[in-house]
């Protein structure tokens, strides 16, 4: 018997008592983390997007667009503003601000301390991978944004974006190569006493 951090192990039934649970743990917590991602796959030549898509991953098409509409107070002097994009994948094709309806209405003029949103329409111009940042700062120079918002775009057969999917394959593969290790030790072994 040898006795390794309080744990008394003999032969090869204990470790593997010990290591089956460990490896589907592994394999688990890796199928979960992968499942718990944001992914937007394309389902239409558009997309629409607003707050609650922001660090989203969207696989494109050449050629496909999606349409981004935030929560904006323009005439509180408030603005959003493209921080990071690849153009060379990501072109903007169209901006603009639409004003909040009140009482069904919709308003042409931009009334003062109203709120609307800030509209974007980009296409998909090559393949590749893009981190569109956009930031909405508030007015006056040099203020710090108040928020952001971020999407992980990957078009055609463009690099996948180095993300927690990496670390959660190499778990659940860590954990299935582990389990089935110990499988077939146990299975050499038995095959060997009889």
């Amino acid at each position: 018997m040898i006795a390794r951090g309080g744990i008394m192990l003999s032969g090869l039934r204990k470790p593997l008592i010990f290591c089956i649970p460990c490896a589907l743990f592994l394999a688990a917590a890796g199928i979960a983390m992968l499942l718990s991602t944001n992914t937007i796959a394309k389902s239409s030549p558009a997309i629409s997007l607003d707050e609650s898509d922001s660090g989203s991953y969207i696989y494109l098409d050449p050629g496909d667009t999606i349409e981004i509409r935030l929560s904006s107070c323009g005439s509180c002097g408030y603005h959003w503003v493209e921080a990071a994009n690849n153009t060379s994948v990501l072109a903007l094709v169209w901006s603009g601000y639409e004003n909040q309806s009140v009482g069904g209405d919709a308003y042409d003029e931009i009334l003062i301390g109203s709120t609307g949103y800030r509209l974007w329409r980009y296409q998909a111009a090559g393949t590749g991978y893009s981190e569109l940042s956009l930031s909405y700062l508030p007015p006056g120079n040099g203020a710090e944004p108040t928020e952001y918002f971020s999407l992980h775009v990957t078009v055609g057969a463009g690099e996948l974006p180095a993300t927690g999917a990496g670390v959660t394959t190499s778990l659940v593969l860590m954990g299935l190569l582990f389990l089935s290790s110990h499988i077939l030790l146990l299975t050499s072994r038995r095959t060997q006493e009889k």
